[in-house]
């Protein structure tokens, strides 16, 4: 059985994933589990009813899987919780697929959810995928009122966490370009709007419950969220003219009583009866098709159901004139836009006078072109096929378990800590893949844990295994017996001292980084934000902020200047155990004894099959400038702590490596905070979920 996992938390999800829930189901061999988190969508919701009728698709309320009874799952959901949802729906499923809606951070409630959600998609080597619940009804950057820079205006970072992000159009697409390379985003078009889902809409619409007004001029009047840039006292002001004109009844969408912004006209009503009988205020109780099909005229601040109202060719004002934004539809026709109350008083009479303002022609098939349809074809099959295609083909088959095997092996391993113990599984994942790789020539910079598994690798099938380290003391508490002690002793050659001198140091660190293993830096710049994970640590918070210019940062800001990657000052002392200048003095003072560079001590002409980085902080990246050619063609390249801010060991090579045609994805472990990630070395590349080896 296939399956599709469809995780839902609002309206605007119902909105946008039941179009793709639909084709699904009704077109695919699989079946199809809507898991909410808020029980309210349950109340006859149609959309909801509309797709129960439907023989594969079934219900799963999310609150059931937590320790105690709660009115809303959001917030409540971690990696065990999450675990438990995807074992109910994916009982009997041979291939799944997992999909969730956008989020702008992984700092709040729903963002910790979905966190756990995709990290146990992953361990299982599913795919997750982030579906649209916006179609960007605002053409401009800076929506929200406390935004005055473009940097504010990037809240979507948070996308990176999923394996692809689906988009409706260019406008949406943008905001994610620099946080995730091209093959992972998609431009599919809007699945909420397209010619098949309107034309199927209106028969699975309810029937209205009660009558709304009848009036000369029915005025239906969509407000936007009160965090966007609104001048909410002229609002007041374009009810009061709207009410003004004989004959009409304006119904207000949005329910302003629940907010203080329109505390002034509402005191107006309180006086003036007669006033208020020319308003009906709309709970959201009703689907905003109805009201829209209601309407004599549509006037709108910028939300995205004007796209149906124009689309279904029903008279639309947009009223630019009551709020700081540049609507989509006033972009793209300008015709109907108002720009000042003449505008819209102008179209309300014409609207009398049965000479509706309409747009032209020609902008409205540019718009549908660029914001709808995206292209030639069938949008929703776009959907269909991503969806499929993730299913079936772009993602691995679960990943055999390794706890029980690391459990057993790990028997008397002293770990520093739980972040030790924690990354044992994927160093055991790592071992088995160069010992299926045949891997004959492995060298380890940086001795731990991973030594004993590549002793034990040698003592099986003759690999020749070299470790490189500054001190082996710490690798005793790896090995809990004599035995394990001779074991590494008889099968890795030990190779102690400093592995880079001061000068290499300098040279990456203290210069601009244009290239990285012949991978220029503005082909890999877009995957840096792939590599960022979690939230700085207490002491590096302050030292970001300056860097990056606020709070709200990107790995742009950070490491990029003219087109290069630069490494500031304070970064690489706070990296640098006991600082940077301090780690150049200690390298040059072993150099004058000899104990540095000992990577020179390998013969140049000493080519490897794996080579595994885990050296210090700072000294990562210039190893693997230096001996990154010596890794033969089909070798791989494994690297531990690839994520950024635990780390800046690794995560810059990864994310060339990421950008790279010469390297293939073959691994990644992505359940600690540190991270581990294998490549590949080879003439193309194919990036896939989980383990592929």
């Amino acid at each position: 059985m296939l399956k599709a996992v469809f995780f839902i938390r609002h309206f605007n999800d119902l909105d946008h994933f039941t179009p793709v829930v639909h084709r699904m189901a009704v077109e695919a061999d699989l079946s199809c589990d809507l898991c909410f988190f808020t029980p309210y969508y349950y109340n006859g919701d149609y959309r909801v009813k509309f797709l129960t009728s439907l023989p594969n698709v079934r219900l799963v309320d999310v609150r059931d899987f937590l320790p105690k009874p709660a009115p809303s799952a959001m917030g409540l959901i971690g990696g065990k919780e999450a675990r438990a949802i995807l074992d109910h729906c994916l009982e009997g499923a041979k291939k799944a697929v997992v999909a969730l809606d956008w989020i702008m951070s992984l700092s709040d409630q729903v963002g910790g959810a979905y966190q756990a959600i995709v990290q146990e998609a992953h361990r299982r080597g599913l795919a997750a995928v982030c579906l649209p619940h916006g179609d960007s009804p605002q053409y401009n950057k800076l929506l929200y009122k406390d935004h005055y820079t473009y940097k504010q205006a990037d809240i979507y970072g948070a996308s990176a966490i999923f394996d692809h992000v689906a988009t409706p159009n260019e406008l949406c697409a943008a905001r994610y370009r620099h946080h995730l390379p091209g093959h992972r985003l998609h431009v599919l078009g809007s699945p909420r709007y397209n010619d098949e889902w309107l034309s199927l809409l209106p028969g699975i619409l309810p029937p209205l419950d009660k009558p709304l007004p009848e009036a000369r001029l029915k005025i239906v009047f969509f407000l936007c969220h009160p965090e966007f840039v609104v001048f909410w006292e002229e609002v007041g002001r374009t009810l009061r003219l709207l009410a003004a004109i004989p004959g009409a009844h304006v119904l207000v969408a949005g329910h302003p009583r629940k907010v203080s912004y329109l505390d002034d006209f509402f005191a107006q009503l309180e006086r003036e009866p007669e006033l208020q009988s020319r308003f009906t205020f709309e709970t959201n109780d009703r689907p905003s098709s109805l009201l829209i099909q209601w309407a004599d005229l549509v006037l709108d601040m910028g939300t995205s159901i004007n796209f149906e109202t124009v689309l279904n060719r029903k008279p639309l004002i947009v009223m630019e004139y009551l709020h700081g934004m540049c609507s989509t539809i006033a972009h793209y026709m300008p015709e109907i836009a108002a720009h000042c109350r003449d505008h819209l008083l102008d179209a309300c009479m014409a609207v009398l006078a049965d000479d509706p303002p309409l747009p032209d022609p020609g902008n409205l098939a540019r718009f549908k072109q660029d914001v709808v349809t995206c292209g030639d074809g069938d949008v929703l099959a776009r959907y269909r096929d991503l969806l499929m295609r993730l299913l079936r083909d772009g993602c691995a088959a679960p990943p055999p378990e390794v706890e029980p095997v690391s459990h057993e092996r790990a028997a008397g391993i002293d770990f520093p800590n739980d972040f030790y113990r924690d990354s044992f599984p994927g160093f055991v994942r790592m071992a088995d893949m160069a010992r299926r790789h045949g891997c004959r020539d492995i060298l380890e910079l940086g001795a731990g844990v991973t030594t004993l598994l590549f002793a034990e690798l040698a003592r099986d099938s003759g690999a020749r295994v070299t470790s490189c380290d500054m001190s082996f003391d710490a690798l005793k508490r790896y090995l809990p017996s004599p035995g394990h002690e001779e074991l590494v002793r008889r099968h890795v050659r030990l190779i102690q001292g400093a592995s880079v001198t001061a000068a290499q140091v300098r040279a990456v660190y203290e210069e601009p980084l244009k290239e990285l293993a012949d991978v220029p830096v503005a082909e890999f710049a877009p995957w840096l934000a792939s590599q960022r994970r979690g939230t700085p640590r207490p002491w590096l918070k302050e030292p970001l902020e300056r860097r990056g210019g606020g709070s709200y940062w990107s790995m742009h800001d950070i490491f990029l200047r003219g087109g290069a990657v630069e490494f500031h000052p304070d970064l690489l002392h706070i990296y640098a155990e006991r600082g940077y200048q301090h780690m150049l003095n200690t390298l040059e003072d072993l150099e004058t004894q000899g104990q540095a560079g000992s990577l020179a001590l390998l013969d140049d002409s000493e080519g490897f099959d794996m080579i595994f980085f885990d050296s210090g902080e700072l000294v990562s990246l210039v190893e693997w400038n230096i001996l990154w050619r010596r890794i033969r063609p089909g070798g791989l390249a494994a690297f531990h702590d690839v994520f950024f801010p635990k780390s800046v060991k690794n995560f810059l090579i990864c994310s060339s490596l990421l950008a790279s045609p010469m390297w293939r994805l073959v691994f990644v472990e992505e359940n600690t905070p540190q991270g581990l990630m294998i490549f590949a070395k080879g003439e193309g590349r194919t990036t896939c979920g989980k383990d592929a080896a």
